[in-house]
């Protein structure tokens, strides 16, 4: 178990509206809240020998869409995500890292500050050769499901995915499941045609 202290006062609201109280231990300043966390996901894929199951990773887009689903309600959303954004508090997957979360202006996030391209869960609409070199950089908000997915990809099988077609010549391997239409349909180069859902 590890202690994680959220200081932002969004996120304070955002993690009492998701996480079982239960779960929740107040320290005595009140803009702060201590959670006792079950495991990082890093630690949860070194523990399963770097590789989540089927429903686990299904779990884990829903979880973390259902927290997005949350931001978009308040007009946030978030650019991207890296494995040690995520951890798990009571059986369940939850984003912490407020330092992402980007407000939506006029159906767009505006990125104003340089970003490492080298990440390996970068959305489309940051690591294409139609991204512009210059700032700002306007994109969509559901640019996180881009994301997720390679996020999502990676700790099923192990292995990154710079580009959309290495990600798809991978996920052929789960053609049968429904995971495979749910991780397709976030990897739309198509911002307007992203969905995630399972059917």
């Amino acid at each position: 178990m590890k202690d994680i202290i959220v200081i932002n006062p969004f996120l304070n609201f955002w993690v009492l509206g998701t996480v079982p109280t239960e779960d929740i231990k107040t320290t005595k300043t009140p803009e702060k809240i201590k959670i006792l966390i079950d495991e990082t996901l890093q630690e949860q894929l070194h523990n399963q020998h770097n590789r989540l199951h089927v429903e686990q990773c299904e779990q884990l887009m829903s979880d973390i869409h259902q927290q997005m689903v949350i931001l978009n309600l308040h007009r946030l959303s978030v650019t991207y995500f890296e494995i040690d954004d995520i951890v798990i508090i009571g059986g369940k997957y939850y984003f912490i890292n407020d330092k992402k979360i980007v407000k939506i202006t006029n159906n767009h996030l505006i990125i104003n500050k340089m970003y490492d391209t080298s990440l390996m869960f970068l959305p489309y609409d940051l690591n294409n050769e139609h991204s512009s070199i210059y700032l700002p950089l306007n994109i969509h908000p559901n640019s996180y499901m881009y994301s997720l997915a390679l996020l999502t990809l990676y700790c099923l099988f192990n292995t990154p995915f710079k580009t959309r077609n290495e990600a798809l010549g991978i996920l052929n391997q789960i053609v049968s499941i429904e995971l495979y239409w749910c991780i397709s349909r976030c990897l739309e180069t198509d911002s307007n045609k992203r969905k995630l859902l399972f059917i």
